[in-house]
């Protein structure tokens, strides 16, 4: 399968997942609002949420497919059991214990985490955070055996389950908005523990088909071989290198605790901005991590640079328009999406400013993400490092001048320039480790897509005017949806009409 159909399953699938995790926060704006349960509840998932991320984003990935893929070259199936052993049994114990950690010292967690917070608001997501924390467990081993099916080149369970798991929370907020007159702040405890038990279903479901193709005994045999030496080593500067965007993050949360409903405002529009990235980055990388790898070990340095090329060029051919659709619609959409039950007029402009300020990094996170790739591909790290921590920095430095910390616009527009940084930082040393450069017919491909991007903006930006009496508040829902529809589908046809107008519809084959 090509790169262009690989990343629509994949891409597709991650994608389904968010916008159900997407529909789950809808309907939790609408019985939530931006109030005092609906701050602790995203306090409490932050670091969870981040574990999740961290995990599921590439952490385990990143580190475990070079080795793997090195391995299955070398058809040594002993080896690649034993990694497997390793793996599952010496993160499953350190993961233990970072829960139990969590749970004792869960007060001093929320506290430095939004120390912001009002006391009710505190004493809710101290809560909530206790009843989280098993997700840590579940999101740390569904990445871990993520990762091994992605190396055996099995993609599609380790995307599909997860559907499965936001679906059956969807269900649940569906009962609480439909069937019954819940106490808001008991809500909240159900879908943590909720979360935490649907983590162990991935687990489960995982676990099956990596299991019944390793032989029993060879898990009798518990060691620490040379092979999970390597990959702890990769692991570690990765998740910090995961870890430095989404540290930005709290970064952002943490500052804005101070300010009542801000904290709601920045998860649901971070929440809705990573709708276009599962679906970009996250497929792309999925492919081309593995690919990069069997690139280099077969030392075919021309084919790596095409796939760069290719790559590279479908992050930007889809991520560019998508960022410049959501930020001339930010307010259609949030209103269509959330506007309802107890998320008012004042939460859909204050959310819809901060989708606006995190849309806007998307070009760069997309690419930096596959940047990231091609560096763990190499096993070198350094760089992608340094520029995670570096990032981290800007963002902190960025969200104590009053311009960045007035205004939920300002915070997202911080984090954005600190994933431009990470783009900025990682493409300055592409060349020295893989010899990539952009070559004459990819800067044009490139001029193509500003050009078409243009001429999408300024069709949207005269419809929107014109439909803008179909999508307020006040119509009818099947007329605002309609309406939101009408303006998606046909922003999507007008690109991909230019595109073949430009010659490029055939890249994405």
């Amino acid at each position: 399968m090509n790169h262009f159909r690989l990343t629509v399953l994949i891409g597709g699938v991650t994608s389904l997942t968010r916008v159900l995790g997407f529909l789950r926060d809808v309907l939790l704006a609408a019985l939530l609002g931006a109030g005092p349960v609906a701050d602790a509840f995203f306090v409490a998932l932050r670091i969870p949420n981040l574990v999740r991320r961290l995990m599921g984003e590439g952490g385990w990935t990143g580190a475990y497919v070079p080795i793997a893929t090195r391995i299955m070259n070398e058809k040594d199936g002993s080896r690649e059991h034993a990694l497997v052993r390793d793996s599952l049994f010496y993160v499953s114990f350190l993961t233990i214990i970072a829960v139990i950690l969590s749970e004792v010292f869960a007060l001093e967690i929320i506290r430095i985490l939004a120390p912001g917070l009002s006391q009710d608001r505190f004493d809710l997501a101290v809560l909530y955070f206790r009843a989280l924390a098993p997700l840590i467990f579940g999101a740390t081993l569904t990445s871990l055996l993520s990762a091994i099916l992605i190396s055996q080149k099995r993609f599609t369970l380790q995307a599909i389950v997860p559907v499965f798991v936001n679906a059956a929370l969807v269900l649940l907020l569906i009962y609480f908005n439909v069937f019954s007159s819940p106490n808001y702040s008991t809500v909240g405890l159900i879908l943590s523990l909720a979360a935490s038990a649907v983590a162990f279903f991935q687990v489960i479901v995982l676990l099956v088909p990596i299991a019944s193709r390793i032989d029993g005994s060879v898990f009798k045999k518990l060691s620490f071989t040379h092979d999970f030496k390597a990959m702890i080593l990769l692991a570690a500067p990765n998740f910090i290198i995961q870890f430095g965007s989404q540290f930005g993050i709290l970064i952002l949360l943490n500052r804005a605790s101070e300010n009542p409903g801000a904290i709601s405002y920045l998860t649901y529009a971070e929440r809705l901005a990573q709708l276009p990235f599962g679906f970009i980055a996250s497929g792309l990388a999925t492919i081309a991590l593995p690919e990069f790898a069997s690139r280099l070990i077969k030392n075919d340095r021309q084919a790596l640079h095409r796939s760069i090329d290719r790559v590279m060029f479908l992050s930007l051919a889809l991520a560019l328009p998508a960022t410049i659709a959501l930020v001339i619609l930010a307010q259609p959409v949030i209103s269509v999406l959330f506007e309802r039950g107890a998320f008012g007029n004042t939460d859909r402009i204050e959310t819809a400013a901060a989708l606006s300020g995190f849309v806007m990094g998307l070009p760069f996170a997309a690419m930096a993400r596959v940047q990231t790739q091609l560096y763990f591909a190499y096993e070198r790290v350094r760089i992608p490092l340094v520029s995670a921590l570096l990032s981290s920095a800007l963002i902190w430095i960025l969200v104590q001048m009053s311009f960045f910390s007035q205004n939920p616009f300002g915070f997202a527009a911080a984090f954005s320039i600190g994933q431009a940084f990470v783009w900025a930082l990682q493409q300055a040393g592409i060349t020295g480790v893989s010899g990539w450069v952009p070559r004459h017919e990819f800067r044009v491909k490139i001029f193509k897509i500003l050009f078409a991007t243009g001429l999408l903006a300024v069709a949207l930006l005269l419809v929107r005017n014109a439909m803008l009496p179909l999508l307020i508040s006040d119509q009818l829902a099947y007329l605002r949806w309609g309406g939101l529809a009408l303006l998606c589908i046909g922003g999507f046809g007008l690109y991909a009409l230019m595109m073949h107008f430009l010659g490029l519809l055939r890249d994405f084959r």
